[in-house]
């Protein structure tokens, strides 16, 4: 896949971020994170700000890059936005985590994708339905709702392919 030549655009879940920084360090691996620095200076991609914001309360080199791009990268949300993310939440209790002083990101990446038909990049993985799975995770909540997503891994994967690079 082509990611330069594809029309969509992606919105990264704070876990893609996190995960594809330790995966690829920014510095070791700098034509990934400026083709995806591109991808954000295009509109291509983006952060709503509640991504924005768990991103931030890490302090490491993916809290530095993000803050230094901040106005290229972070979407606002819409009433419609914050409207969409309430009923999600509802259909989705467990998306939420109850025990977590601060807010969580997910339903919000979810509903922005949802309402601007865009790619969620996400490091979570389905779970099988059942009693052992306490906790919804992106993919199984986007499946719910035809939002297409796809792992930071695979979103990499692609660009180092667009890049002719060898992992």
């Amino acid at each position: 896949m082509n990611l330069a030549e594809n029309n969509k655009i992606y919105n990264f879940d704070a876990s893609a971020l996190i995960v594809l920084s330790h995966n690829y360090p920014i510095k070791r691996f700098s034509p990934l994170w400026l083709e995806i620095e591109e991808l954000f200076n295009l509109g291509r991609a983006y952060v709503v700000r509640e991504v924005y914001e768990e991103v931030m309360n890490k302090d490491d080199d993916m809290a530095g890059w993000i803050k230094e791009r901040q106005t290229q990268v972070v979407k606002e949300l819409s009433a419609d936005d914050y409207n969409q993310a309430i009923s999600i939440i509802r259909a989705h209790p467990t998306l939420e985590d109850e025990n977590r002083v601060k807010t969580i990101a997910d339903p919000y990446v979810i509903a922005h994708s949802l309402n601007h038909k865009t790619v969620v990049v996400t490091a979570e993985r389905s779970v099988s339905s059942g009693k052992n799975n306490k906790k919804a995770k992106i993919p199984n909540v986007c499946n719910d709702y035809n939002v297409l997503h796809v792992s930071g891994e695979r979103f990499a994967i692609d660009l180092f392919e667009d890049l002719d690079l060898n992992l």
